[in-house]
């Protein structure tokens, strides 16, 4: 029997690239308190060396040539003087400024939303004490009109904005059953909050609020952690979430796991989290979701697999790399979120002229380069793009690149 679905790759581009950065990602070194000192003083040192040599290099002068020029030796001395001067005051200025570039921050954290610009100056609210240099914001100036221009900023010159509403997620039902087809794929919201992904051909059914059946295909599940208070002994214990295929069942808390049944085999891939896994026949129930795990069950935590049959589980074993396995939710992720940038015909950057008849052409795109560099959770992203100019003259255009709301430009 083939099994009717998509070809994955052992490698591609995307994991290669994400492994990549998570293994060579710059952490930044803290250097030792003393350098600056020591850098310091060996500038200052050599400084000094080279203004003595300066001054007993000078050819010795005969009485009566230092007495015709006495005005100009002064003036010599004068000169070699504030040269040790100005060295001097120079190296003490970069050692002051390497010391404190190296010592840790001290200075007062801001929340987005505590510094404001305004036609580009930067306030404070009233009530908040800001930093030097920064003045409360009238309260003239603060209002519904200018609270729709000005822009919240951190410490480090970001530019936050509130991201668009991301579109609203179809809500299944218990008792509603989502069957896919061989071109079609589908995301929906379970009654819990909970998030199931269903692949091509693939067949589940909403038993209860936190109880999914899976005959056949494959799924993803975001589990959504709900907890319920006991106040006898003053805690909150998480309810548990029930897959079933046939002949296995999946019990989890909150985490995010893959299933995949085919050909009367249940395969569990666990992302995040942990789930519990146990025959249908060995444990108590299959739909009262917050009953206890049956004490044959498997446990699989974050980055490991099983096979599952009626007679025999597999070996647990190392799950391959994520992206690859779930490379089909992908694009059914990005629908759902609120998306970066919005929809526009720039998407991805365009140089645009002005030809002869006076009508804006985009010039076609030759080469793009993209180098990203991670620091401190921000990622500072170089963009190089090449544009062919098949205009038989040169050209002057206006180069369009829509950003995401939090992204700053630098030169």
């Amino acid at each position: 029997m083939t099994e009717n679905r998509p070809q994955s790759h052992t490698e591609d581009t995307c994991s290669q690239n994400i492994q990549r950065l998570l293994k060579h990602a710059y952490a930044p070194e803290t250097p030792d308190a003393d350098f600056a000192t020591r850098v310091a003083n060996s500038l200052q040192a050599a400084a000094l060396e080279r203004a003595a040599m300066v001054k007993t290099s000078r050819p010795a002068n005969t009485e009566h040539r230092a007495a015709r020029h006495q005005h100009a030796s002064a003036s010599n001395d004068w000169q070699t003087t504030m040269l040790r001067v100005g060295s001097i005051a120079a190296l003490f200025i970069v050692a002051i400024g390497m010391f404190y570039g190296l010592r840790p921050a001290t200075d007062t954290f801001y929340r987005d939303g505590d510094l404001v610009w305004i036609d580009g100056r930067a306030y404070t609210p009233a009530e908040t004490k800001g930093p030097d240099g920064f003045v409360p914001a009238p309260a003239d100036r603060i209002n519904e009109t200018t609270a729709d221009v000005m822009r919240l900023v951190s410490t480090r010159g970001l530019t936050p904005r509130q991201l668009a509403d991301p579109p609203t997620l179809q809500k299944a039902a218990v008792g509603d059953t989502i069957s896919t087809s061989d071109t079609t794929r589908r995301r929906v919201t379970l009654p819990d909050g909970s998030v199931l992904y269903v692949n091509i051909n693939s067949e589940a059914k909403i038993v209860g609020n936190r109880h999914v059946s899976v005959d056949r295909g494959e799924v993803f599940v975001e589990v959504n952690p709900v907890g319920e208070f006991d106040p006898e002994s003053g805690q909150e214990s998480r309810q548990r979430f029930v897959l079933t295929t046939p002949g296995q069942e999946i019990v989890a808390l909150g985490t995010k796991f893959a299933v995949d049944v085919r050909q009367q085999a249940t395969r569990v891939q666990v992302t995040q989290g942990k789930v519990a896994i146990s025959p249908v026949a060995a444990s108590e129930t299959t739909t009262n979701a917050n009953s206890h795990t049956s004490q044959s069950a498997t446990t699989l935590v974050a980055g490991q697999q099983l096979t599952a049959r009626k007679d025999a589980l597999s070996d647990i074993a190392p799950a391959p790399p994520a992206a690859h396995e779930l490379d089909w939710t992908r694009d059914l992720a990005a629908t759902a979120r609120s998306p970066l940038i919005p929809a526009n015909e720039h998407t991805g950057g365009s140089l645009v002229v002005v030809d002869t008849q006076g009508q804006d052409v985009k010039l076609s795109l030759r080469n793009y380069h993209i180098d990203v560099y991670i620091e401190d959770g921000f990622a500072r992203t170089t963009i190089d793009q090449t544009f062919f100019n098949h205009m038989p003259s040169r050209q002057e255009g206006t180069f369009y690149f829509p950003l995401p709301p939090d992204a700053s430009l630098s030169r």
